[in-house]
């Protein structure tokens, strides 16, 4: 049986019609390579039936089966034999055994807006995006938050700090505006925008007011107020931000902004897609208030953070709900315990649920009309999986009766399976490729093991900046976890845990690349924030180590100077020669003399230098062919008779050696050794004349560098 031949995906080329209504009649086909099969069965939970052989064309054949369906969810696979041969294919692949859990699902009555399937989506991460209004831009000191004040960026090419959630570029729904034209010309259908509502932060997922844009992407009508001062992190005086934040005006002006954006791309055929972040608030969030931005504020109700008579106390969890506690309790449950994060507490609080399907409802109502959500971590929305599902089913419930044209997308990890039966998500994203296919996974793992080393060297040998440090640790980690996954797939040992084998490749490829197994240790270990695995992470650095020493003496660093002889050790003498460069002692100042010259011009040469040696060398190309001695001539230089009978050509000998002008000075040094000269001269790689570098020359240097290197 031809395995590799037998194909179904599911979509609509087996399932006709693809989103079938309840109790709907749908044909289910399935390939095979032609001729290779006796029969293919469809599979259910109730038994199985045979399928027909409806079609023959490219090498392939394809049988179907018609089948009604009614309220449930349909599970399928497919049995094929081949004489004494039998398999069954479900929704990975081919089977020795039928695997429920991995059949094929249909959902009646579950359908995905037509829209949405195949459309080009472009990801607008707004601040970073284009800056359409400069009034609106977050200033700098406008309020302090995580450790830090608001920064103000003016240097769009400025590259973002490492905790940058504070910077702000100045993007915003304007500059979206103003670039329509260019990302229609990109092909692009549909904007998901990162979350555009009220929040402290460049990334807005840790909102504060669900109710509004923020202003400092859309519209500052009312502005004034203070930044705060240097040395002052008390967000209660910071006016200018609460004054821009939290004013209607500003509010209801940025919305209105927002609904001509939407309508503008409504009128250019595209969608637009908002971010959703359910799961968590911020810690300026008017519910908690925990900055008391809207503490002083009599429009606003006090937040729970300030009073535990706040109409929100109930949206949060506070571990120690003694009154004593407030005003000002710190004691809540933070999004995996960031109390920037708070934690939305929707199991205690109807009224918590409620608002937010609210708000699900809103904005893609008139006036509006957003075209979908994508729902952050969907699946960690509650404390439970039961009550997730719950809220879920009601919020589809919501969002569809508004908009029944609406996209729920929501980012998930991992099967999806029980999200997608039609009552809760229309689609995910971020499921990975590789799901349900393990072995293509390690397979993928090797290649960039094999891959990154490859790239990097190249980097790094051609002069770029690829780095060492993090691609050390990235080979690393993916080392250790293949290593440890394909033992414990294949049972060659005992149980290796993955996480921690994939921390010692990070320490033990950090130690043999770097040559520096504390740094490997220590780092590691901070990591992880405890010291656990000290032990093993030491045993595998100084392995690491003493293996790569064996083969190779200087680190990644050195290397490179190692073999160029440039390289500074203890030897005093050889770090001074190391330091002495080639063009710092030649010497240009001898006169050059060519073949073709007779003894009378030769002498004219003689007297008008002071040295006692000349290069001879090709008058076209500059190549040195040898060179005269004064000693050589000097019974002869003065007799006018032989002038025009010899040539430089008769006169000239060979230089003892060659010194090339990319030698370095220890090896110069060995030469003069070797031929007991005093001046040699030195030529290019293509043997042209340079100068010469003369003994007493290397020597006044030596002298001075070492003068020098013994001062500092």
């Amino acid at each position: 049986m031809k395995e590799q031949a037998l194909f179904c995906d599911g979509t609509a080329s087996y399932v006709s019609p693809p989103e079938p209504a309840e109790n709907e009649r749908v044909t289910l086909r399935f390939r095979t390579a032609k001729g290779d099969v006796d029969s293919v069965r469809l599979v259910t939970r109730v038994g199985g039936y045979e399928m027909e052989l409806e079609d023959t064309r490219g090498g392939f054949d394809y049988y179907t089966i018609s089948w009604r369906l009614n309220e449930e969810r349909f599970h399928y696979c497919f049995e094929i034999r081949s004489g004494e041969e039998v398999c069954f294919y479900n929704r990975c692949g081919v089977s020795k055994e039928v695997v429920e859990f991995y059949d094929f699902v249909i959902a009646p009555g579950f359908s995905t807006p037509d829209w949405a399937k195949g459309a080009v989506m472009y990801q607008i991460y707004t601040d970073r995006f284009y800056n359409g209004d400069k009034s609106n831009d977050v200033e700098s000191n406008e309020y302090f938050y995580i450790g830090g004040y608001s920064r103000k960026v003016t240097d769009w090419n400025k590259y973002p700090d490492t905790m940058g959630v504070r910077e702000f570029y100045g993007g915003d729904l304007k500059g979206v505006m103003d670039k329509l034209d260019y990302l229609q010309e990109l092909g692009v259908e549909v904007l998901y925008f990162n979350p555009l509502f009220v929040s402290p932060s460049n990334h807005k997922y840790d909102i504060q007011d669900y109710d509004y844009i923020d202003p400092h992407y859309g519209v500052i009508l009312e502005d004034g107020g203070e930044v705060l001062p240097e040395g002052v992190t008390d967000n209660s005086k910071a006016s200018k931000y609460q004054k821009r934040t939290t004013d209607r005006r500003n509010l209801e002006a940025s919305n209105q902004l927002f609904i001509r954006l939407v309508e503008e791309l409504h009128r250019r055929g595209m969608k637009i897609i908002l971010d959703g972040v359910f799961n968590h608030c911020g810690s300026f969030n008017k519910w908690m208030d925990r900055e008391r931005i809207y503490e002083a504020q009599d429009d606003y109700a006090k937040g729970a953070y300030v009073s535990p008579d706040s109409p929100y106390r109930s949206y949060f969890r506070f571990y120690k709900e003694d009154p004593d506690n407030w005003p000002y309790n710190h004691n809540y449950d933070g999004w995996w315990g960031h109390d920037t994060l708070p934690k939305l507490n929707y199991e205690d609080s109807v009224k918590l649920e409620n608002y937010i399907l609210y708000i699900g409802r809103k904005w893609v109502s008139p006036p509006y009309n957003v075209d979908g959500w994508r729902l952050d971590v969907a699946a960690d929305l509650g404390r439970s999986n039961e009550y997730n599902h719950q809220f879920w089913k009601k919020f589809r419930t919501a969002v569809k009766d508004a908009n029944p044209d609406a996209l729920i997308l929501a980012e998930h990890y991992g099967d999806p399976s029980e999200w997608l039966r039609g009552d809760e998500w229309d689609t995910v994203m971020n499921n990975s490729m590789f799901y349900g296919y393990g072995n293509l996974l390690l397979v993928y793992l090797m290649l960039i093991i094999l891959l990154k080393v490859f790239a990097s060297s190249a980097t790094n040998g051609g002069g770029g900046c690829g780095g060492i440090f993090a691609p050390s640790l990235y080979l690393g980690c993916i080392a250790g976890f293949v290593f440890s996954h394909f033992s414990n797939d294949f049972a060659f040992s005992a149980y290796l845990p993955e996480k921690n084998f994939a921390l010692m490749g990070m320490a033990g490829v950090m130690s043999g690349v770097m040559h520096a197994p504390l740094t490997g240790v220590f780092l590691i270990a901070e990591l992880t924030g405890g010291y656990d695995l000290f032990l093993p992470l030491m045993i595998v650095s100084v392995s690491s180590y003493l293996t790569i020493i064996a083969f190779e003496p200087h680190s990644i660093y050195s290397m490179r100077l190692a073999k160029k002889g440039q390289l500074l050790t203890h030897h005093k003498d050889k770090a001074v020669l190391t330091l002495m460069k080639m063009e710092n002692v030649v010497e240009k100042d001898f006169v050059v003399v060519h073949p073709e010259m007779d003894l009378g011009e030769l002498v004219k040469a003689i007297a008008a230098s002071h040295r006692n040696v000349f290069p001879v060398t090709d008058k076209k190309t500059g190549e040195l062919l040898g060179i005269v001695l004064l000693d050589d001539i000097r019974n002869i230089m003065f007799r006018q008779e032989l002038y025009h009978r010899f040539t430089v050509n008769k006169l000239m000998t060979s230089a003892p050696a060659k010194i090339f002008d990319t030698d370095g000075m220890e090896q110069v040094m060995q030469t003069f050794d070797d031929t007991k000269a005093w001046n040699l001269p030195v030529v290019d790689e293509e043997g042209r004349y340079q100068g010469f570098v003369s003994k007493s020359k290397i020597f006044n240097s030596y002298r001075q560098v070492l003068v020098h290197f013994s001062e500092d």
